[in-house]
Order: structure tokens, then sequence, then C-alpha cells
């Protein structure tokens, strides 16, 4: 499933980079066409201004702005894991933005998804995603067994994606905000900071 997930994604990638160079294409022959004086006095469809004068060099420029704009956009819609779910790349250093877990205030349960990545051509074998003690600025503390990481284990091939589900037990624990650390055993560099809330029993 991960294999399929990042083809279709590889394919709409290079659909994105197809369509971003056609159109730098076109914005770069309209600029040199500005500043040479070889513009043409009518200006292409859905480009005309109010005046129906040609684009001028800061037209260009804006249209390049835009472009790029777009393309990043558009690059961040087709990567998986990328669009709302936190991600983790084993290829890549610093630090990842945080998980956040917001438990249901009468089980004090929850659970929440991390994908991670490996867009290198190396394999990963054997991971293990795994989180230490969470404690609360109070110094009160969950155990390591509140988090659990299914699946244990997994190995992560060349230009794969995995899909691991952390889930919370808090049901014995005072209510407040922990964090602890994700980290990932066979990739000594990678890691996460995780925020756990327990709330208020529900009446």
């Amino acid at each position: 499933m991960a294999d399929e997930v990042f083809a279709r994604a590889i394919d709409a990638m290079t659909d994105v980079q197809r369509r971003s160079i056609e159109a730098a294409g076109a914005l770069v022959d309209r600029l040199i066409a500005t500043v040479d004086g070889t513009a043409s006095s009518a200006p292409p469809d859905g480009d005309a201004d109010a005046g129906g004068a040609a684009p001028d060099a800061n037209d260009a420029i804006a249209g390049f702005a835009r472009l790029w704009r777009d393309s990043i956009s558009s690059l961040a819609g087709v990567v998986p894991g990328v669009a709302g779910a936190p991600s983790l790349d084993v290829s890549a250093g610093g630090p990842p933005p945080s998980l956040r877990v917001v438990l249901d205030a009468t089980t004090r349960r929850g659970s929440t998804e991390l994908w991670v990545h490996n867009p290198s051509a190396e394999a990963f074998d054997k991971l293990r995603v795994h989180c230490g003690a969470a404690h609360a600025a109070d110094g009160t503390t969950l155990g390591a067994m509140a988090v659990t990481a299914e699946p244990h284990s997994f190995d992560l091939p060349a230009r794969a994606s995995r899909g691991v589900v952390l889930s919370v037990d808090a049901a014995d624990a005072r209510a407040g905000v922990y964090r602890a650390i994700v980290l990932v055993d066979g990739v000594a560099d990678q890691w996460m900071p995780i925020e756990i809330v327990v709330p208020d029993t529900a009446a």
C-alpha cells in the first residue's frame, strides 16, 4: 500500500513539474520580449488589463512569484503525509513538527498516526518507533508503557513510506499536558516531540 501511495505521489509531482516548466518558459519569453521591445501589443488570453497594454517587466516578475508559490503548494498537496498527518523523514536532519494527542475525556485514551518516510535509495530494516516516559510541568509522569506503537517493528524499503499508529492510555493519570520524545530504533538521528493532553474526567 505504501509503495502505491508513493508511486501516485511521484506521478503527481512529475505532472506538477512539467506544468511548472511550461509556465516558466512562457514567462521567460514574455520577460525577454518586454525587455528587448518585441512584445506584442495584444496580451495573451487572460492577461489583458483594463487598458489593454502588454505586460511589463514587473508583471512578468510577479508571474514568476505566483508560479513559485503555486508550484510549492501543489507539491505539498501530493507528498504522502504532508497534508495534515505528521511525518518523519529518515534521511533528513533536524527536529520535525510535534505530534499532539488529545485524549478522550471519558476513556482517557487516544491515538494519532505518524508517517515515516524514506525517500533515499537505502532500505531500513527492523525499525521500531517508541516513546519514553512523558512529563507534565509539575513533575507528574506518564509511564513509558502509556504510549504504544503499531506495528511494533517494520521494514522500510527504499523510496517508501509507512504509517505508524501511536496509541495512548492514560486512564489513571492526572489531568494535564504531558510531553515526551518519540524515537526510532534503527535511525539514531531521528526524533519527534509529542504532546499528550489528558482532560478532566467527564462527569
